[in-house]
C-alpha cells in the first residue's frame, strides 16, 4: 500500500514540475516605445514625479525605446543622455512577441498579447 502511495505522490509532483516548466518555456518578451510627442518640444525631467521639467528635447528620431516605467513617467534615451517624460505627454506602443519552446515535443505559446506574434 505504501509503494502505490508513494508512486502517486511522486506522479503528482512530476506533473506539477511539467506545468511549471511548461509555463516558464512561453514566457513573452515585451518591448514598449514612444511613438510620438503631444507637443514639441517635449518637457524631461530629472526623475519620475518631479512636478518642474529640467529642460525639454525635440520629438525627433522617434520612437524611442522605453528603458523604464514607473510613477507614470517612461525612461527613454534622447541624444544620448537618459531622461524622463511624462506618460500623459506622449503615445507608447507596447510589442508583445512569443517566445517558443518545445517541450515534450510540442510548441508552447500561450501568452495574452502576442497575437500575430505566436509560435507557429
Amino acid at each position: 500500500m505504501k509503494s502505490i502511495q508513494h508512486v502517486l505522490k511522486r506522479g503528482v509532483w512530476v506533473s506539477i514540475l511539467g506545468l511549471a516548466s511548461m509555463a516558464y518555456a512561453a514566457e513573452p518578451v515585451t518591448t514598449m516605445s514612444v511613438l510620438s510627442a503631444k507637443v514639441d518640444p517635449l518637457p524631461v525631467f530629472a526623475s519620475p514625479g518631479d512636478a518642474n521639467p529640467t529642460g525639454s528635447v525635440p520629438a525627433t528620431g522617434l520612437p524611442w525605446v522605453i528603458k523604464e516605467s514607473r510613477a507614470d513617467f517612461f525612461k527613454v534615451n534622447v541624444g544620448g543622455r537618459d531622461v524622463w517624460v511624462d506618460a500623459l505627454m506622449v503615445r507608447a506602443s507596447q510589442k508583445v512577441s512569443a517566445r517558443c519552446a518545445a517541450i515534450q515535443g510540442a510548441q508552447v505559446a500561450a501568452e495574452l498579447g502576442a497575437s500575430s506574434e505566436r509560435c507557429r
